[in-house]
Order: C-alpha cells, then structure tokens, then sequence
C-alpha cells in the first residue's frame, strides 16, 4: 500500500515524554488490533530522547506517523499537534503507557454504525499495576445499562478522561475546537465538558483498553496536585451555568475540589466547596459526614462503604437500600 494512498477511518494521537520505554507496548497493542485501517500519530514531547523514533523505526509499519517537538511543550499541545496532522474520520486518544485490546477499534466501528446519531464514545477499562512480577487487575470498570437521565450522563462523560478509550468524530474537533494549552494537567475534563455540552454521546458496553499504573512519573500523579486544583476551579467557572443547572453534576465535581484541596492543605477552599454542596443538597447525609471527617481528620472517612460492611443485611432491604442511596 503506498503512503500517499492511506486513508485511514482511525487516527489515533499518542503523546509520548518519559515512558518511551513503555511507548513499545502502546503501538503493539494498536498494531495487533483486529481492524487495520487506521494511523497512529506519536508526538514526542521529550526532545532530548530519541528513543520513540528508535522504537518507531523497529516496527517498519507506514501506518506510524511521528512528531518530535523541539522544546518541552506540554500534553495539551501534544494533543493538539497530533490532532492537526489526523486524516481519519474518527480521532482516538491513547497515552504511552497504556493499551487497547484487541478488538477496541473493531468494536468502536460497529458502535458508531449501530449509533449514527452520537459523535463520542468511550468504553470500559481495567486499571492495571505494572509490578516485578507482572500485571495485577487493580480496577475493572464498564457501563453495561443505558444512563438513567440527562444528568447521570453528564456526569459519567464529564468524570473519565482520555484513557477511556475516548474517540471521536472528526466534526467534534471542528466545533468543539482543540485542546486548551493552557492547562498542564486536567486537559481531557476540559475537553470532556466541551463535548458532552455539544453532542450525543454512548458507551461501549465492555472492557476494551487497559490503564496502566507504574513507577515513573504520570500526569495522574499527586505531584501535581496543586496545579491539578487550580486548573479544576478554572472547568468549574467555565461551566457553571450547566453545574447550576444540574446539581448533582456540581457535587461530583466539587466533590474532586473538596479532596485536592484538604490533600494540598488549602482547608479555607475545600471547606467553601463542601458548603456549596449541602447548600445544593441540604439532605445529603455524606456530605455531612465528609464535613465532619475533614474537619476533624483531613480526609474524607469513607462511613458509606464502613456502614454497609457493618450493617450490611439492612441493605437487603429494598425500601431501605433505596432510601439510603438517596439520603447518600
């Protein structure tokens, strides 16, 4: 196949800076897919490592694009750059240190088909540890029912972020614009919250993209906690009239303000924020408790999970276990 005749239905953006050692697995994981018709976009971020050409190099496929910045520039413009040299009609978003199985652009080419009205989707993920040893399952999570309302939507949508095995259509970055490159961390909630307020949206009802945890240094770190806080006020300013319209919305993400805020010792901010969500919900008992526990420990005791251990044959209850997710 010649390069200039390539048109790919998948472009898939994968920013690289720091895990190149890992960057091997990502690509191995997208050129195993069982679908081929697709480009991968590698944006190095790290200029004074090579490797990622080195690794490139090594698989010999035409379908591997790569960029390599010339300074340090950050992942929004990694995203950015990788987005603007996108061919196909669907963008997909794959970090370095992560993995699509092997059926993931497959089945996210039916879904589309099966859902012509929607512009974005994600799936299922298993959050893996990488150890000495081997990998270990530490989280497996899938949206096997449909979302109950317009809220609950917004709020799973707006509460993932890019290693979901989020794609898109091409017409989202046309209106929905490019990334903020404002923002070093928290890009994809940003981002999130630009699609889920334009289009439709749904969820690919299976486990289909690995999320890796390791040892090197991730933008999901807690070393960047305090930016992350920062940069999380700033999405909730930009999106208060839907966080007003929708206070169940506001609480799941003031929620995340409340916990970066005791985490990096900013107690006047996460109290403000824990005030704002009983003034929403004023008959919320954990927003209660949440109250109590950071006051007196600094974070947040976890009474539901506690509770339902100890007490847990009232859950079997039905009228009760209702009553109780209301009241939590």
């Amino acid at each position: 196949m010649n390069n200039s005749e390539h048109q790919p239905l998948f472009s898939i953006i994968t920013p690289t800076c720091k895990h190149q050692h890992l960057l091997k697995r990502a690509l191995k994981s997208v050129l195993s897919q069982t679908y081929s018709n697709f480009e991968i976009i590698v944006v190095n971020d790290n200029p004074n490592d090579d490797t990622a050409s080195q690794i490139i190099a090594e698989f010999d496929d035409i379908r591997i694009k790569y960029i390599c910045h010339e300074k340090n520039m950050g992942a929004c413009v990694a995203y950015n750059n990788g987005m603007r040299l996108a061919k196909g009609e669907y963008i997909a978003f794959l970090d370095d240190d992560d993995e699509y199985l092997p059926e993931f652009l497959e089945k996210t080419k039916q879904f589309f088909i099966q859902k012509p009205e929607i512009s974005f989707s994600w799936c299922g993920i298993q959050r893996i540890l990488d150890t000495k040893e081997g990998e270990r399952i530490l989280l497996e999570r899938s949206w096997e029912k449909p979302f109950r309302n317009v809220e609950e939507a917004l709020i799973q949508a707006t509460s993932i972020g890019n290693g979901f095995g989020v794609v898109m259509k091409r017409k989202c970055l046309e209106i929905a614009g490019y990334y903020d490159e404002l923002f070093r961390v928290a890009e994809d909630t940003e981002y999130l919250f630009r699609l889920a307020r334009k289009f439709d949206f749904a969820v690919i009802p299976e486990t289909l993209v690995k999320i890796h945890q390791h040892g090197v240094t991730q933008l999901t770190s807690h070393l960047y906690d305090s930016i992350r806080l920062v940069q999380y006020e700033k999405i909730m300013q930009r999106n208060a009239d839907l966080l007003n319209k929708y206070p169940e919305l506001f609480c799941v993400h003031a929620d995340s303000m409340v916990r970066l805020a005791y985490k990096t010792r900013n107690k006047k901010k996460g109290c403000s924020f824990l005030l704002k969500m009983l003034l929403r919900r004023p008959y919320r008992l954990r927003i209660l408790f949440s109250i109590l526990s950071y006051e007196l420990s600094g974070s947040d005791f976890h009474f539901r999970k506690i509770f339902k251990e100890y007490f847990g044959f009232i859950f079997n209850n039905s009228c009760f276990s209702k009553f109780w997710s209301i009241l939590t």
